[in-house]
């Protein structure tokens, strides 16, 4: 707006943009800011709480599965397949098996700094 009106008053001195733009800028305020934007903005959330509402009860339908399978859970507790319960016993073997062959690394190394330190003390 500041250039068309430097460009406008090089042309016409006397021109005053914002009287000249009044019309316009009235139309837009009035339709942007006025009762016409105003039920525009009212219909566009009257929409969006009619869409938000139309999900309402598959929401609910969800929530509710998912609360009985929270409470099945919880009365049988879970259900693990075979292959499952073999999987945790060997990852829970091989982690035994490492933190044995670590402890008997701490004790042979505590072992040899002690006896080193016997037979040079």
């Amino acid at each position: 707006m500041v250039i068309v009106e430097g460009v406008a008053r090089g042309l016409d001195p006397s021109l005053n943009m914002w009287v000249a733009a009044e019309p316009i800028a009235k139309d837009w305020l009035d339709q942007n800011l006025g009762l016409p934007g105003r039920l525009r903005e009212a219909g566009a959330g009257a929409e969006t709480l009619g869409r938000v509402l139309a999900e309402v009860p598959r929401v609910l339908e969800q929530a509710e599965r998912a609360a009985l399978s929270f409470a099945d859970t919880a009365r049988t507790g879970f259900a693990l397949d075979e292959e499952t319960v073999r999987r945790l016993a060997r990852e829970s073997s091989r982690a035994s098996r490492w933190q044995t062959a670590a402890l008997w690394v701490v004790a042979l190394a505590l072992s040899a700094i002690a006896v080193a330190l016997w037979a040079g003390g």
